[in-house]
């Protein structure tokens, strides 16, 4: 696979309009959405997005947003405005694309460009139907040659076809696009067509101009270095009963009637045989010279892909009714058998969204197709619902972002002992409390949990991996998690079974151990040695007696630095998620790491399952991680340490350099450090947030420092009298009387309606002018404009007290905005109130706060949520800090 970073596509009749300029003529999709408008949903490609007008504009933005490639696809009537050459070439339309791809040049931006994106010129498909006719194959080499010759010294990706059976299935099977031909048995509004049968005659004619264009680039010589492949768009199916091998046997089958129908025939120079077998005679043949021209026919594989669904075995289909999707003897279905959507069906639209169709995709295609080189051209999510029912409709303009997966090879000092760590490990541990990893039956674990009894409850998590821990004990007393998963999530048994054995390898005191898995029916469960005393963001964030001293928060960080490296030596994925969730505590109060976040992280990849506010920028830009974004994690924790909140990385920059020790430093650990060695945690954390990977420490860099501190931390009561206090840091007054504002009073007393009531009348007024010219800045680009709608529309819904519509749409905002606006944040805030979500309301109180720290709400807002907590006196400090900062 190959790494281009963030990557922007268009396709030329939804983005160029100018339809009647340089001569352009009719294309099948301009007659058709005129002539059926209803069919179009009374929208044409008139001036769509007004690319030819604006597209030094829209490169700009491209620029701007550090974009390595754009894929454009050129419109065939805007070069050959009758379909062919001898009924006249535009020039001017030729130049419209040279001057679009020199400017992306002079930009930094690799041109990729499609050759047809279905605009059938109008001309050929009233003289011989189009794609109906092999007449095609000819004019279509033509114009292909036509533009390789043309631009082929400047672009040097080419893709001939977009999603191949898109453009046969949906034009030609169901009527759905343009020229809308199917079967009255299909849809009674088609304009004509016979189904099961175009749908083949269509794609067969596609193949042979394919087969025709490639000959022709390889004999382009302004060609040479240059690569052509198609664009396939395949779904990812999941079996939807996974004890029916008849499901499991439509997996391959329905990935061979949507991939293999195309990447088969491009690779092997024929139709997969299951296909043969089934559509029989209605498959168009090719023959032998026809063969040879399509067998490795393309340099690479282009993939396009969106979503993921159940296959479900067809038993008796009506033959006399044919379509291609009921050739396949699948149905489609959205949820399996025990009722379980796939992927996030609930806030997204049409589509699900399901990542590890994804990686499933690219790895049946590597194993299938012998690793071939892969361009993931487009990848992408479809809206909320919500954002659809107040009128939004999705840019024409598709962004996607190729990466590169990336695994660590172990060390050379630990890879020949890897393979045997876990014999190893075991047999150096028996007799000791570190158990061997095995097997666990589901019984054992069943007496273990009481049944998996609701009481025994640690934790629950509906993240991209659902999840429960339970507390147990085994026969021999021993105490145990069981963190239990969905089935969905790993399908496969032996697969989830191989990875947890990889990570019950691990074996270091500063890690919790994974000593045993189970993979029965229905049930895919971990167990891992059980820490009584709970997580670090207990401790750090919701203390209520005592808060956590400054040598623990320092023995944190230093034990978890060790548990980096021990995963880096052993050469497992690195952990890339780091949150004070995932740091336990042992029955001694000794820090660890958990496994089960290590598990999720082999699993997922690259995935994040905090806020992207908390990733690392090459994340960011790019979708992809790399070693050092450990470092940038580990960084955050740093800043969760110091402080007791969670401040995002780049609000923390700015503090760092305002040196805001009252917001980067928790008021709770005054007199217990010096100020060289606060300037010390400060300058390791802000080195850890460094822009460029290669610039951030090595974690045994860290590791050095940390232990310097906390060998400091142990000699600091005995030279507390020699200590100069830092005059740049006051610690909060808490003594003042409370003279609290409306807002305080009603934050005081918890009345919730009251606390809507007011902040719907403040307005915006929290929010200062660097948010506010950062968003006019957003406006003025264009740059992600539709922030502007999911802010109106959680606005309204926050207006109309629909409080979970408004978390929905302020979530989106927030997802997409450069610069936190504080008062979202109070707002989201009093909506997780109004849902009793308590915990999550604090957090962004406790944001607000960090964003604005001058801002009294946030303050207020926060003593609600202790409140809510039971934490009364860390309330009545807030409420006595948002006192005194009104008073100022």
């Amino acid at each position: 696979m190959k790494l281009f970073g963030v990557v922007f596509s268009a396709y030329s009749y939804k983005v160029e309009g100018a339809v009647n300029e340089t001569c352009r003529g009719p294309a099948l999709w301009d007659i058709y959405c005129k002539r059926y408008p209803e069919k179009c949903k009374n929208d044409n490609g008139d001036v769509a997005v007004d690319f030819f007008h604006r597209y030094k504009e829209d490169i700009q933005l491209m620029k701007n947003l550090n974009t390595d490639a754009f894929r454009l696809s050129i419109a065939w009537t805007r070069i050959f405005p009758h379909g062919r050459k001898e009924k006249g070439v535009s020039q001017a339309g030729v130049q419209f694309y040279h001057d679009v791809i020199d400017e992306l040049l002079r930009n930094g931006i690799v041109p990729f460009v499609t050759v047809f994106h279905w605009d059938t010129p109008q001309d050929l498909e009233d003289e011989y139907g189009g794609f109906l006719s092999e007449r095609i194959v000819k004019d279509f080499r033509e114009y292909a040659d036509f533009v390789f010759q043309e631009y082929g010294d400047k672009v040097k990706h080419w893709i001939t076809f977009n999603e191949p059976w898109v453009f046969a299935h949906a034009g030609y099977d169901v009527g759905k696009k343009a020229p809308g031909r199917c079967s009255d048995y299909v849809d009674r509004t088609c304009k004509g067509g016979r189904s099961g049968y175009e749908v083949y005659l269509v794609s067969h004619n596609l193949l042979n101009a394919h087969a025709e264009a490639f000959e022709a680039f390889t004999q382009c010589e302004k060609c040479k270095g240059g690569k052509v492949g198609l664009a396939h768009s395949p779904a990812w199916f999941e079996p939807h009963d996974f004890q029916d091998s008849q499901d499991g046997a439509s997996i391959g089958r329905a990935l061979d009637f949507m991939l293999g129908w195309h990447l088969d025939t491009t690779m092997y120079g024929d139709y997969p045989q299951i296909m043969k077998d089934i559509v029989g005679h209605r498959l168009p043949q090719f023959t032998t010279a026809q063969k040879a021209k399509l067998k490795n026919s393309a340099h690479f594989v282009g993939l396009n892909y969106y979503t993921s669904t159940f296959a479900n075995h067809v038993e008796n289909p009506d033959h006399s009714k044919p379509r291609w999707k009921q050739d396949s003897l699948i149905s489609w279905e959205p949820k399996n058998s025990d009722k379980f959507t796939i992927g996030s069906t609930p806030s997204t639209g049409k589509l699900p969204v399901y990542a590890r169709g994804f990686r499933s995709l690219l790895k049946y295609i590597k194993d299938k197709y012998a690793n071939p080189e892969i361009m993931i051209m487009e990848n992408a999510g479809s809206l909320p619902r919500a954002l659809q029912s107040f009128g939004v409709s999705p840019l024409p303009a598709m962004r996607c972002i190729c990466f590169k997966p990336w695994r660590r090879s172990p060390s050379p000092s630990v890879k020949s002992t890897v393979v045997d760590e876990l014999d190893n490990s075991n047999k150096d541990r028996e007799g000791s409390s570190c158990p061997r990893f095995r097997e666990f039956t589901l019984e054992e674990l069943n007496v273990a949990t009481d049944g998996f009894s609701a009481d025994n409850i640690v934790s629950e998590h509906n993240e991209k991996v659902p999840n429960i821990v339970y507390e147990g004990t085994l026969d021999d007393g021993k105490k145990i998690a069981v963190k239990r998963f969905q089935k969905l999530s790993w399908p496969d048994a032996s697969e989830f079974v191989e990875e947890a054995q990889e990570v019950g390898k691990c074996r270091s005191e500063d890690m919790v151990s994974l000593i045993g898995c189970c993979s029965e029916g229905q049930e895919r469960l971990l167990v891992a040695d059980y820490m009584p005393n709970g997580t670090l963001a207990k401790h750090l964030f919701h203390w209520e007696k005592r808060p956590m001293k400054w040598k623990m928060r320092l023995k944190v960080a230093l034990h978890t630095a060790k548990a980096l490296e021990y995963c880096n030596d052993m050469g497992l994925d690195l952990y890339h998620d780091l949150n004070t969730y995932r740091i336990l505590f042992d029955k001694v109060g000794n820090p660890r790491l958990s496994c089960f976040g290590l598990m999720k992280c082999i699993r997922e990849g690259k995935s994040y399952s905090t806020n992207l506010v908390f990733a690392p920028p090459e994340y960011l830009r790019l979708g992809t991680l790399v070693p050092e974004s450990s470092i940038f994690s580990f960084g955050t924790l740093l800043l969760d340490l110091m402080s007791g909140k969670h401040i995002p990385p780049n609000h923390a920059l700015d503090l760092f350099r305002g040196k805001n020790y009252l917001v980067l430093m928790d008021s709770a650990l005054d007199g217990q450090f010096s100020d060289e060695d606060r300037a010390e945690l400060i300058h390791l954390a802000s080195r850890c947030f460094r822009r460029e990977p290669d610039e951030r420490p090595s974690i045994k860099f860290l590791m050095s420092a940390l232990s310097r501190l906390e060998k400091r931390a142990e000699l600091w009561p005995k030279l507390k009298e020699e200590n100069i206090p830092d005059p740049s840091y006051t610690k909060p007054a808490t003594n003042q009387p409370l003279r609290l504002t409306p807002l305080g009073e009603a934050c005081s007393r918890v009345d919730l309606s009251g606390i809507h009531e007011l902040l719907e009348k403040l307005g915006y007024g929290e929010d200062d002018v660097s948010v506010t010219n950062e968003f006019s800045f957003q406006m003025w680009t264009g740059d992600l404009q539709e922030n502007t709608d999911y802010k109106k529309h959680g606005d309204a819904a926050f207006r109309a007290k629909d409080f979970e519509t408004a978390i929905e749409f302020y979530t989106e905002f927030m997802s997409g905005a450069p610069v936190v606006s504080p008062t979202v944040l109070i707002r989201r805030c009093l909506c997780y109130l109004m849902s009793d979500m308590f915990s999550e309301a604090l957090s962004e109180a406790m944001q607000a706060q960090v964003v604005s720290p001058e801002c009294s709400t946030a303050l207020y807002l926060q003593a609600a949520c202790l409140l809510k907590l039971g934490m009364e006196a860390k309330a009545k400090e807030a409420l006595q800090q948002g006192s005194a900062l009104e008073a100022v």
